[in-house]
């Protein structure tokens, strides 16, 4: 047995037209689909009650000086909240783990150019590397608005207490001031919500035009 169908697919912004997107999925992989956006749509709830989890960045500098951050950022609070939301799509272990799910998105929509470049840019924004595009911060040769940092600081401070990631990963380095850090990581976050949230927009199409969504869950 297996899903097929087509959706249409709409990108915020006049200069992108509607999309019409065919698919194909297996029974198994309809099942993970449901649940990547069940707990797509719990992130996006708490995204809403936290009024949007607010998040700036901006850095300054002169020459002999060090960097300095201005940045907006959320309570401690909100934080701990949107980690928590965010542990199924960060764990390696979880079975609707972003990079998993977004892969079946597109196998299952191969025969689409138009999908394939979405998921791309979907990918970029939650391992860092659309970020890295407007600016790189590095230490030595460790780039620090990266997926590697972002993980070595979630097992350090957040997710765990484990020193040794981030030693491991600075080869030795000196990590400067939580001040400057913590934005940047915060940051790399709001990426990860907003690529989740991309992909949970597509899968929300392709089940509720095949009909497999209750009115539950829409």
């Amino acid at each position: 047995m297996s899903l097929s169908g087509s959706c249409i697919i709409k990108i915020d912004g006049k200069e992108h037209a509607p999309e019409t997107v065919s698919f194909v999925f297996s029974d198994e992989h309809v099942e993970l689909l449901r649940g990547f956006l069940s707990e797509a749509k719990r992130l996006q709830t708490s995204v809403r009650t936290n009024k949007g989890f607010p998040t700036s960045l901006r850095f300054s500098a002169e020459n002999g000086q060090l960097m300095k951050v201005n940045n907006i950022e959320p309570t401690d609070d909100q934080r701990a909240i949107l980690l928590h939301r965010l542990r199924p799509f960060l764990l390696q272990d979880e079975p609707y783990q972003f990079g998993k799910i977004r892969n079946v998105v597109a196998r299952g929509t191969s025969s689409s150019p138009f999908m394939q470049s979405y998921l791309k840019r979907a990918k970029d924004l939650f391992a860092g590397t659309a970020m890295q595009e407007q600016i790189k911060v590095s230490i030595g040769d460790a780039i620090l608005n990266s997926e590697a940092a972002l993980t070595a600081w979630l097992n350090v401070d957040e997710y765990h207490r484990d020193e040794t990631k981030m030693i491991s990963f600075l080869k030795g380095k000196q990590l400067p001031s939580d001040d400057i850090t913590r934005p940047i990581f915060v940051m790399l976050l709001r990426y990860k919500v907003d690529a989740v949230l991309a992909l949970g927009n597509v899968v929300h199409r392709i089940l509720s035009s095949s009909g497999e969504l209750g009115t539950s869950d829409v």
